[in-house]
């Protein structure tokens, strides 16, 4: 499929798309939580960063799967596999700082990632129905995130 022809005509599988926007529960009901300012037994903000930075570091791992499917000699190999780390370490570094400076590295680490992908995707034959999961589920974590961060700006 080429760039330009966006996401028409495939087959969406269905077990992705299940775990995938299963995945997104603590998200999103930590973001209800802050919104609608609910007393809870436990801290959403600080779920919702330690969670996203779980997944963010899993968003690297697959960056290594996709880094695997290169020859490790070739500079895009060479590339991925350095950059499947760097999620990881954004998202430890990210439960070292502020709240405010880790809910924005966060926030950065998921367009980063996405941003990677879609750089790779021709080259690395990504199925389409994998980019759109991404972004569907990219937009939501980073809506989801940016409620935490402001909460914790104001």
């Amino acid at each position: 499929m080429t760039k330009n022809s966006g996401f028409k005509n495939f087959n969406f599988p269905k077990v992705p798309f299940i775990l995938g926007f299963g995945g997104l529960i603590p998200f999103v009901f930590c973001a209800i939580i802050i919104g609608l300012d609910i007393d809870f037994s436990f801290d959403p903000t600080k779920v919702l960063l330690y969670y996203g930075s779980v997944i963010l570091s899993f968003i690297g791992a697959v960056s290594w799967g996709f880094a695997t499917k290169e020859n490790t000699e070739n500079k895009l190999g060479q590339y991925l596999f350095v950059w499947s780390i760097l999620p990881a370490l954004l998202a430890f570094l990210a439960l070292l700082i502020s709240d405010v400076k880790s809910f924005l590295l966060l926030i950065f680490g998921f367009v980063a990632a996405y941003m990677v992908e879609r750089k790779i995707e021709q080259k690395l034959s990504i199925p389409s129905w994998y980019m759109f999961l991404r972004v569907c589920l990219t937009v939501i974590v980073i809506l989801c995130l940016s409620v935490g961060l402001i909460k914790n700006m104001f």
